[in-house]
């Protein structure tokens, strides 16, 4: 997990709080995921719609479109890795 491309600080109080704030928002989205499937909604449209929704809200509050692009970007680089390292995780469960 990284902040625009560079490791948390966790020496710098702002980057301790920032890193908790990350997780503490990917656990509540990865349990609306699984609320999602518990009401039985397609997943790919369910999902778009959260995305939809939550991007118009990044591009809302940003100062401006690249640093709402670089947010994004390095959003999709930290997804990329840790479905990584899930993919690694259960080739060595089994």
């Amino acid at each position: 997990m990284s902040k625009h491309g560079m490791e948390y600080d966790m020496d710098n109080p702002d980057d301790v709080a920032a890193k908790e704030d990350y997780l503490c928002a990917a656990d509540m989205a990865a349990q609306l995921v699984d609320e999602f499937e518990g009401m039985d909604l397609l997943p790919i449209p369910a999902l778009g719609g959260a995305i939809t929704q939550l991007l118009a809200h990044l591009i809302t509050i940003s100062s401006d479109t690249p640093s709402a692009m670089s947010l994004l970007s390095t959003c999709i680089l930290n997804a990329a890795i840790e479905t990584d390292l899930e993919e690694e995780e259960d080739l060595e469960l089994h």
